[in-house]
C-alpha cells in the first residue's frame, strides 16, 4: 500500500522516497509515531561534487526490530550543494516519509525526534527559530520549517556531535 502511493507521488516529493526500505512491520512504526516513541537520525554528505544522505527511523522502545532506511542523492547544482543541504536533504527524506504515512493511515497526532550532527540545520524543527535570508540555504531552512510547523506531528530535534568516532574509541560509542 505504502509503497504504491509513494510510486504515484508528484515528482517534488518522489525523490526523497525514491529509495527507501522498511525492515519489519510498518505498522510498528505507525504505532511509534502515534505513541510519540518514533525517533529518527540522519546525515548528509557532499564529496566529488555529489550530494547524498541517509536516514533511519525506529520504534525508541524496541530498537531495531522495526525500522525504515532510505538513502538519497541531493538535487541541486554543484554550485548550490553543501554540507548543510545534503543534511537538510535528509531530514526532508524523513519529513516526506512521515507525511506520507500520516496521510496513508490517517494520523491525526504523534511526536517525532529528529537527530542530526549540523545543529544549525537542526534549527528546522523549533517552530518559533527565525532564519534570515542571508543565512546559507535559506530556502530549504525556511521551506521545510514550514512543513514542520504546518504537520499534524509534534517534531523535536536533537543535535548529536558528530565524527565521535575520531575522538574516542568505538566501544565507548
Amino acid at each position: 500500500e505504502l509503497q504504491s502511493r509513494v510510486a504515484s507521488l508528484t515528482s517534488e516529493r518522489a525523490w526523497q522516497l525514491k529509495w527507501y526500505q522498511i525492515q519489519g512491520d510498518v505498522h510498528a512504526i505507525v504505532h511509534a509515531l502515534k505513541e510519540n516513541k518514533l525517533i529518527g537520525v540522519c546525515d548528509g554528505s557532499l564529496k566529488n561534487d555529489i550530494g547524498t544522505a541517509a536516514y533511519y527511523l525506529e520504534d525508541s522502545s524496541i530498537p531495531s526490530i522495526n525500522h525504515v532506511v532510505g538513502v538519497l542523492r541531493t538535487p541541486g547544482r554543484m554550485q548550490e550543494l553543501s554540507s548543510q543541504r545534503c543534511e537538510l536533504s535528509g531530514m526532508d527524506g524523513i519529513v516526506s516519509f512521515i507525511e506520507n504515512i500520516c496521510e496513508q493511515f490517517n494520523i491525526q497526532s504523534g511526536a517525532c525526534e529528529v537527530g542530526c550532527d549540523n545543529e544549525s540545520a537542526s534549527r528546522i524543527f523549533n517552530t518559533q527559530y527565525e532564519f534570515f535570508p542571508n543565512d546559507p540555504d535559506f530556502d530549504y531552512l525556511t521551506s521545510l520549517q514550514k512543513r514542520i510547523r504546518s504537520s499534524k506531528i509534534r517534531w523535536t530535534g536533537k543535535w548529536i556531535k558528530g565524527h565521535q568516532d575520531e575522538e574516542n574509541p568505538l566501544y565507548t560509542l
